[in-house]
């Protein structure tokens, strides 16, 4: 064992002093640190003489029993990098990190530790608890929480309980000093219970007093109201003769004359006891203490008793799960009997955190540290929760504000909906997997899933939600949740299970027409039949091949191969249910032709009854180059020479439906999907406005396919007539400008009716001259010949039926 450093002897001797003059009624704990803040000085001012790694552990040893932890921390990791070589050190070093919130820092130092000195079931708890405590499950977004500083002092609040509408707390302030900072010190000062209506926090006036000058410890306080009959229970000191007995709690109700009433609880035992922090449950059958009592697992431990008429049964301790060494105290219930309580024992985010445990088939489940922001490291207890009507509301104290003493704090909880993603076939977890959770009046947003499967999200309670979820090889689902009914402090727990998705395996080979021999090195594009994407490319197949394709969509296979025409495979799987593999043999024979294949649907994708008619129209002659027919899916395959390259519209048209045509550079196979619109007659031209040169009637150049395509539209499509819309730049004189735009709506009409079949009653025009200007070209202004450009325009609109009269 290291020996005693020159500071260690001299802070013996002084305690030895101290003892041997008397005390008074401090505890052993309070003479401690009263030691060791008047020697901390001392520590320093030897430090300075000599740097001594000795020293520096037992100044962090002081720090530690004045709980500064963070000077604690500082000073163990000086003795550490001075050389100190004791594992114990390094120990404490990792305890004090853990702490103050440095978690890995405190890993690795009782990583250190455990290999100096074997690993054990503590070190192994100590790693996976600060391991945890980084995790979601203590994320900052639970809880919001809020000081009080209308109830709050210089000195010491603490929470009571809540009952009706009324707030009860403990403090050491008097009533004129609630909600002010000036007041200090005081820690001899005796509490008083007040109580204040839960609306009226803002003004200090509505705060009464129930009882003055309870004694000064925490440990004596508690009040609970017994919301079965009216009763409630506080916590008393009695005095006797030979001084005052321990705490005990009482039982008090009024009369009928207003009179109070008290009666001590046989439950309290011995009078040697200290009992405190009374609880009880909603629903008035169990009581929830905590006791110093023998048989117990040490410090204060948490009892429970049950209500046996007009009487409690003897208390029964909560066990290991909930009682450690340490000190368990201040228990409170939730709306829906969630026992709440605080401890010192427990693995948690540092000094007291609040837990909680639910009783489940005759037993208490194992404490949960309810996480951060409620908890910290300073101490955290007396967590009560408003009535079920209020939510997931409540209050609790802390010391967290070095500029205050114990402070009351507001929180809301932010509750959470938690789960796996499962398959639903084998209840196996799925990680990868994509899920999204939306409310009826928000955006959707992304939920991350872990390697195991699990998922969180924060919700709000008495909402109603949509969880969706997708994963390849599974189908995707969407599940209506409501959380109005998740129970105060509770979260939502729903598991997403998935079916397994529908699969189609295509299992086929490629093959000469003319020899039947297998064809190698062919390449294949993988087509979605509604977009005319290729979502997969293979440019060497093989002859026997094996492609499996998620159901949901249509799909073109397209294979090619220099020297031979092109073959297509049309796969319509958007309906498809269930499991399949098919063997299809595709054929190609030798040849120059250009194939153009595709689908013909209407504008939601969907297939129409009947055949659509394609033509493929050469834009330079006009000329019908090649005509066909779709099949009764929709499908349609057309060759053309490849010797033959140019420009081409290629047409769809379907009874009652409006005809389209996309243009084709006829140069290399193509897929075309068309999707015919019954209501729209929007085009998929380049614009839908044509341009002039200055001072010319006439379009531009470029302006020219741009006709064209209106031509073909109108050509294909008689129930649809059209209006023009002429404009002019802003330079020349405005009638002239008028007469201009004019001459050039007349100038494309008489354009339209020479190409043939378009009757004059479906071209209507209006011209505006120099009106409406797209920019700031206007008479007067200085523009370039770019932004007049701009302004000299023909607007094309469409119409169902001939449009109104043209107007000016």
């Amino acid at each position: 064992m290291r020996k005693y450093s020159a500071a260690m002897v001299i802070f013996i001797a002084y305690y030895g002093v101290v003892l041997a003059q008397g005390g008074g009624e401090v505890s052993h704990a309070q003479k401690e640190s009263r030691i060791c803040v008047q020697n901390i000085a001392e520590w320093l001012r030897m430090l300075e003489i000599r740097e001594s790694p000795g020293l520096m552990e037992d100044l962090a040893d002081c720090y530690v029993r004045i709980e500064d932890d963070a000077s604690a921390a500082k000073w163990y990791g000086e003795s550490l990098e001075k050389g100190n070589d004791d594992a114990d050190c390094r120990r404490k070093h990792a305890i004090a990190l853990k702490s103050i919130g440095r978690y890995d820092e405190a890993i690795a130092q009782m990583e250190h530790y455990a290999a100096q000195t074997g690993i054990t079931p503590a070190t192994v708890a100590f790693i996976a608890n600060c391991t945890s405590l980084q995790t979601d499950r203590f994320s900052e977004g639970r809880f919001e929480v809020e000081r009080l500083p209308q109830l709050c002092s210089r000195q010491a609040e603490v929470m009571a309980c809540r009952h009706e509408d009324e707030i009860y707390f403990y403090s050491r302030s008097p009533r004129r000093h609630l909600g002010k900072s000036r007041l200090r010190g005081a820690s001899h000062r005796a509490y008083s219970l007040y109580a204040v209506p839960a609306s009226a926090f803002a003004s200090r006036r509505h705060v009464r007093v129930v009882s003055r000058n309870s004694n000064p410890m925490e440990k004596s306080l508690g009040m609970v109201w017994d919301q079965s009959c009216k009763d409630y229970y506080v916590v008393k000191s009695e005095r006797t003769a030979v001084g005052e007995n321990p705490p005990a709690i009482f039982r008090s109700w009024l009369d009928f004359n207003g009179l109070v009433h008290e009666e001590k609880l046989l439950l309290n035992g011995p009078v040697s006891n200290s009992n405190f922090h009374p609880a009880i449950s909603p629903n008035g059958r169990m009581m929830v203490f905590a006791s110093d009592r023998e048989g117990g697992f040490g410090g204060a431990d948490l009892y429970a008793c049950y209500r046996q008429k007009d009487q409690w049964s003897e208390p029964t301790n909560l066990g290991e799960l909930i009682n450690t060494v340490q000190e368990e105290c201040y228990p409170s219930f939730s709306a829906d009997g969630r026992l709440y309580f605080s401890s010192n024992g427990l693995d948690g985010f540092g000094k007291r955190d609040i837990y909680y445990s639910e009783y489940r088939a005759g037993a208490w489940s194992a404490a949960v540290n309810v996480g951060a922001a409620v908890n910290s490291g300073a101490d955290d207890f007396a967590m009560v929760w408003n009535p079920a009507a209020d939510g997931n509301t409540g209050y609790f104290t802390s010391d967290r504000d070095s500029g205050y003493g114990c402070n009351i704090y507001t929180f809301i909880r932010h509750p959470e909906i938690v789960g796996s993603v499962l398959d639903a076939a084998t209840g196996a977890p799925l990680p990868a997997v994509q899920v999204s959770l939306t409310a009826p009046d928000a955006a959707s947003f992304p939920v991350a899933v872990d390697p195991k499967g699990h998922y969180s999200a924060f919700i709000d309670d008495g909402r109603k939600y949509y969880l969706e979820a997708h994963a390849d090889g599974y189908e995707g689902n969407t599940w209506e949740v409501d959380a109005a009914a998740i129970g105060q402090g509770n979260d939502l727990h729903f598991d997403l299970k998935l079916d397994p998705l529908r699969s189609y395996t295509l299992q086929g080979s490629c093959r000469n027409l003319l020899t039947g021999e297998g064809m190698d090195h062919v390449s294949l594009r993988i087509i979605n039949a509604q977009t005319g994407e290729v979502i997969r490319y293979d440019g060497s197949l093989e002859s026997d091949f094996e492609i499996t394709l998620a159901p949901g969509a249509d799909y073109a296979l397209l294979f090619q191969k220099p020297g031979f025409n092109s073959a297509a495979l049309q796969l319509p799987l958007s309906d498809f249910k269930g499991r399949k593999v098919e063997e299809r043999m595709v054929q190609m024979s030798p040849g120059k032709m250009i194939l153009l294949v595709g689908i013909v649907t209407d504008a939601a994708g969907h297939r129409l009854q009947g055949v659509s008619r394609i033509d493929v129209v050469n834009m330079k002659s006009k000329a019908v180059l090649q005509q066909g027919e779709t099949d009764q899916q929709g499908n349609f395959s057309l060759w053309i020479p490849r010797d033959v390259v140019g420009r081409y519209a290629l047409f769809a048209s379907h009874p009652g439906v409006a005809t389209s045509h996309i243009h084709i550079l006829a140069d290399d196979d193509q897929y075309v999907p068309f999707h015919l619109d019954e209501v729209a007659l929007s085009l998929s031209f380049a614009s839908n406005e044509l341009l002039h040169d200055f001072g010319q009637k006439g379009i531009t150049a470029s302006s020219q396919e741009t006709l064209d395509d209106i031509y073909f539209f109108l050509l294909h499509n008689p129930l649809v007539s059209l209006e023009l819309r002429t404009y002019t730049d802003a330079r020349g004189a405005e009638r002239a400008n008028e007469q201009l735009s004019e001459q050039r709506a007349l100038a494309i009409i008489n354009d339209l009716l020479l190409r043939g079949g378009i009757t004059p009653d479906r071209l209507r025009h209006a011209f505006f001259g120099e009106m409406r200007p797209k920019n700031e070209c206007v008479d007067g202004v200085d523009c370039p010949e770019e932004k007049h450009a701009v302004n000299r325009r023909t607007e094309v609109y469409f119409f169902k039926a001939a449009p109104a009269e043209a107007y000016r």
